[in-house]
């Protein structure tokens, strides 16, 4: 990411909080997709499900008639950003600073 911005701890703050809020916004908005739960064998349904449904968004598949249930959204929301705020804060830090 050093080499497309001057600001690299930036960029990937920007990027993973977009992403959690994206993931948030798949998981309280739409209802589910319709199907199984698992796809190609892979049972991560939290991984899967924002994928099939941003998958149906643009006409692959149907959705089905249930939503996330609401009492869990608070806690399902904070753990994005929670996983997001770590992931900016470590990295960096894994990292290192670059050399002059």
């Amino acid at each position: 990411m050093s080499r497309i911005t001057t600001r690299p701890a930036l960029a990937l703050w920007i990027i993973t909080l977009v992403l959690a809020t994206i993931d948030s916004i798949f998981i309280a908005v739409p209802p589910f997709p319709e199907g199984s739960g698992t796809v190609l064998g892979v049972p991560i349904v939290g991984l899967i499900v924002p994928a099939r449904q941003g998958l149906v968004l643009i006409g692959i598949g149907h959705f089905g008639q249930h939503h996330y249930p609401r009492s869990d959204l608070a806690a399902v929301t904070a753990t994005h950003y929670i996983t997001a705020v770590v992931l900016s804060l470590l990295v960096p830090w894994w990292a290192g600073r670059k050399a002059p």
